[in-house]
């Protein structure tokens, strides 16, 4: 279910930044159209590029949602099992399968959603690593998803009007900002921002020869 929501978390933010939806109207018209309006997403991400974002999950530069390496942070890659909150980790592991942090490995397919909840619903994990907004410092959300007939209508109903919530104030997509974001100490964020708040910095270490990932980089984000 984390994983699940992450992606729709994802799609409504990329899709109200791209479509900048005004008001309430605005998200009916698109609910009686039926369908997104793909040359404006097509020229949004055109866009993106144009600023240096790279959608590749594995680009040197500027690897997607992930922070880019930092020799002075990324010292020592951990398990990939600490993006996945299914699996036993650090001092988490399970006591009759202590060695699985090691084992495991993620096929190149499968690791985006998990990297997307490893973020929304960080909690805290130690000296100097906040819990997400999700988790507000250990307290249980309520996490509410409203399907429609379809993954359109689903997706529409997620949708924020930019007249209510304040788009403008910094660039709202974290695939937007500067990818090197440890420990940076940021004292001020909109609504919308605050969506996709990147608490952890994680750096995705492929196996490219076997299409796996068993390692990553990860510390404290913002």
């Amino acid at each position: 279910p984390l994983e699940e929501f992450s992606v729709y978390r994802f799609l409504s933010v990329f899709l109200m930044d791209a479509l900048r939806p005004e008001d309430r109207d605005n998200i009916e018209e698109l609910l009686d159209v039926e369908t997104f309006d793909m040359e404006q997403i097509e020229a949004y991400i055109s866009l993106c590029q144009e600023e240096g974002v790279s959608f590749d999950l594995f680009d040197e530069q500027r690897p997607f949602m992930q922070s880019a390496y930092v020799k002075e942070w990324d010292k020592e890659p951990k398990p990939i099992s600490v993006i996945d909150c299914t699996l036993p980790s650090g001092n988490n592991h399970l006591h009759f399968e202590h060695d699985c942090a090691e084992k495991h490995f993620l096929c190149f397919s499968d690791v985006f959603p998990k990297l997307l909840a490893a973020n929304l619903f960080a909690i805290n994990g130690g000296s100097g690593y906040q819990p997400s907004i999700s988790s507000d410092r250990g307290k249980n959300p309520y996490v509410v998803l409203v399907r429609g007939a379809n993954l359109f209508q689903t997706l529409c109903y997620m949708l924020l009007p930019s007249s209510e919530h304040d788009y403008d104030q910094e660039k709202p997509g974290v695939w937007m900002c500067i990818p090197e974001i440890k420990d940076n100490i940021i004292p001020d964020t909109s609504f919308f921002r605050m969506m996709l708040y990147p608490v952890r910095s994680i750096l995705l270490k492929p196996n490219e020869a076997q299409n796996t990932i068993g390692k990553a980089y990860f510390c404290s984000g913002y």
